[in-house]
């Protein structure tokens, strides 16, 4: 997909399209030694997040890897900490966002 978006612009909307192909880039990315840094705005994550796995992947092959992460999201605070937690415990650098403050974890 890499090279696909080296052509042109893809634009990839979820949920109505199905998920696995920005996963396939993900690991792509975490995986191609021509890239330096990934960037990425997490808003809810699945308990079993293939998101987050991509992303330590990324992070474990010596990516830069930078995620904004929205802690008050319908109830999913705590499992958006957890996920935060083990995203910056691989390396990481998570900001976090709260209507009521922001700032790094």
């Amino acid at each position: 997909m890499l090279e696909q978006i080296l052509e042109k612009d893809l634009f990839l909307s979820y949920p109505y399209a199905s998920v696995k192909p920005f996963l396939n880039m993900l690991h792509e990315a975490a995986n191609d030694e021509n890239v330096v840094a990934v960037r990425m705005t997490l808003y809810r994550l699945a308990k079993n997040s293939k998101v987050v796995e991509a992303l330590v992947d990324a992070a474990e092959n010596g990516k830069e890897v930078t995620v904004l992460v929205e802690l008050k999201a319908r109830f999913d605070e705590e499992n958006n900490i957890e996920w935060s937690r083990t995203l910056e415990d691989a390396g990481c650098h998570v900001n976090i966002w709260n209507r009521r403050c922001q700032g790094s974890f």
